[in-house]
């Protein structure tokens, strides 16, 4: 299966990608479809311990989706534009192509933030502290690139992981501090509530702090079960098909997706 999709999305397209809209769109596509099947090639063989395919599977994964963000600066650049701010774009309506590419920069943006988090988690595996900072750095610039709050949110999530595994409490601490100040309050955020209580629980195990811990254990079971009822994620759904909100319902799927392979 994976060599017939193969076949039919690496027929390159006619038309130069950096002087359409649609054929940007397409070429996107393209590259985030490819690095999608390569992020589920890494997280398989992670769970057989086949660490070095992984981490080849990953990094490939991230080079694509790497390869669709050079392209979309770049046809801002060619036409001389600069930043997501400028008014104007391509050979369509102004404010359409604005928010039609800020979408496209908004999608790949996460979907290296995911792609590294991945790596970041294989390479704690392997013990790879070098790897791990640099991929940390990269989060961190793609989030003040971006502004996403969101990505930041995770990027210093990650760091304190890091840290508390290094040794570096203090530093596990600060990063958590400032990973709490970002937490998204919306609803399609519930998992970030999660992730960020399963990071408080980790520090105060760190600290000894066991009473406080456990407490902390019991309320991120109740919060998974929450997420996982009917209920919610049909009003997930509603959020959805009510459209407005539909980016953040999908990335709370997607890091469904993630956190059930990792």
């Amino acid at each position: 299966m994976y060599n017939e999709a193969k076949k039919i999305w690496q027929l390159d397209f006619c038309e130069d990608v950096r002087t359409s809209l649609t054929t940007l769109k397409a070429y996107l596509t393209q590259k985030m479809l490819f690095a999608d099947i390569y992020s589920t090639i890494s997280m398989y063989h992670s769970t057989f311990d086949k660490l070095d395919i992984a981490i080849e599977a990953a990094t490939t994964s991230l080079r694509l989706l790497h390869a669709g963000m050079k392209g979309l600066e770049k046809s801002f650049k060619e036409n001389g534009h600069n930043t997501l701010e400028d008014e104007s774009f391509i050979e369509t309506d102004p404010k359409t192509a604005k928010v039609v590419l800020r979408e496209c920069q908004w999608a790949v943006a996460h979907k290296i933030s995911s792609c590294c988090k991945i790596l970041v988690n294989l390479y704690i595996r392997k013990g790879s502290w070098v790897e791990i900072e640099y991929l940390i750095g990269e989060i961190r610039s793609l989030a003040d690139k971006t502004r996403s709050k969101s990505i930041l949110f995770h990027d210093h999530l990650i760091a304190s992981d890091f840290y508390l595994r290094y040794g570096d409490n203090e530093k596990a601490s600060e990063e958590f501090n400032l990973a709490r100040q970002l937490q998204p309050k919306e609803k399609t955020y519930g998992l970030d509530m999660v992730l960020l209580k399963i990071s408080e629980a980790n520090l105060a195990i760190a600290k000894e702090r066991y009473e406080e811990a456990t407490t902390l254990n019991e309320g991120i079971e109740a919060s998974i079960s929450n997420l996982l009822s009917i209920a919610y994620l049909t009003s997930l759904e509603d959020i959805t098909n009510a459209g407005g909100t539909n980016t953040k319902a999908q990335h709370y799927r997607e890091y469904i997706f993630i956190e059930n392979r990792i």
